[in-house]
């Protein structure tokens, strides 16, 4: 992934995703399965945000390299022993159409993690296979932190060239920044129920002018960015994974995204807006 300037940031509407059930149905049959490498530190929701995408409360069944199931009692023993493979997938029963990999470590920076992050991405970047392709990263920021870009963050978007792979940048604990947004509009003599309305816009809108630029202003930037909110975090989910098909898919003519149950049909205005980079915010 080249250079490129900071993106203009622009709010979207819900509009913006129409439902076509039929015609998701028959994108689906062609495209097979989508593998996405999750990064994130420890306790940035990534576990929450997969069970979200696949519309499940239930735990992932994890593969090995070979296609051979894992059992969870080795899987939690490795664990315990700080053992980790990034090669392992995790398929949800409910939505099989993605395939995620997680990078746990990540956030540590030490030399070894990254290396294997960056052999990974090298490795399935290059396969024939649409599906043992790599088609998205999803790196998961927590806001309920004091510092959001940290020294992983830097040196992930300063030294790794992603190539064709977009990475899109997850801001998860949303609630942190709209509970500090609620109590300065209330020190500024708003009254309950306007703080509780003008506070989500106002979080986004100190967090853009605080921290933003420091994502995007590095050698290899984030392709997009989305907002993790409960109430419309099904849309953002369509959101995210319409990025990555938009760059995996550039010969298909329509472009879906499969949410549990809910499809989605992407819409001739939004794919200009993605082509413009801009960042999705739903309001």
């Amino acid at each position: 992934m080249g250079r490129r300037s900071s993106s203009q940031n622009r709010s979207m509407t819900p509009q913006d995703v129409s439902m076509d059930n039929e015609r998701t149905q028959s994108a689906k049959e062609r495209r097979g399965r989508f593998r996405i490498l999750i990064i994130g530190r420890v306790n940035s929701g990534k576990t929450m945000i997969l069970k979200r995408v696949c519309d499940t409360a239930e735990e992932p069944e994890v593969y090995n390299m070979h296609g051979h199931k894992v059992d969870r009692s080795i899987l939690a023993a490795s664990a315990e022993r700080g053992e980790h493979d990034i090669e392992n997938e995790m398929v949800f029963a409910s939505n099989p159409d993605f395939c995620f990999h997680d990078s746990r470590g990540f956030q540590s920076g030490g030399s070894a993690e990254l290396d294997r992050v960056k052999a990974f991405i090298a490795h399935r970047s290059q396969q024939q296979k649409s599906e043992n392709r790599l088609h998205a990263i999803w790196y998961c920021i927590p806001l309920d932190d004091s510092r959001p870009f940290t020294a992983a963050e830097s040196q992930f978007f300063s030294e790794f060239g992603t190539g064709d792979v977009p990475v899109i940048v997850v801001f998860t604990k949303f609630d942190a920044l709209n509970n500090k947004a609620y109590d300065t509009l209330r020190t500024n003599n708003l009254s309950r129920a306007d703080a509780r309305k003008e506070a989500p816009k106002r979080a986004i809108s100190e967090f853009e002018q605080r921290y933003l630029h420091l994502f995007y202003n590095r050698p290899y930037p984030p392709k997009g960015h989305v907002w993790f909110r409960d109430n419309l975090f099904l849309l953002q989910c369509q959101i995210i994974s319409i990025h990555m098909l938009q760059t995996c898919k550039r010969k298909a003519q329509t472009v879906t995204s499969s949410l549990g149950k809910r499809p989605a049909l992407l819409t001739a205005n939004f794919l200009a807006a993605y082509n413009q980079q801009l960042s999705p915010v739903y309001d």
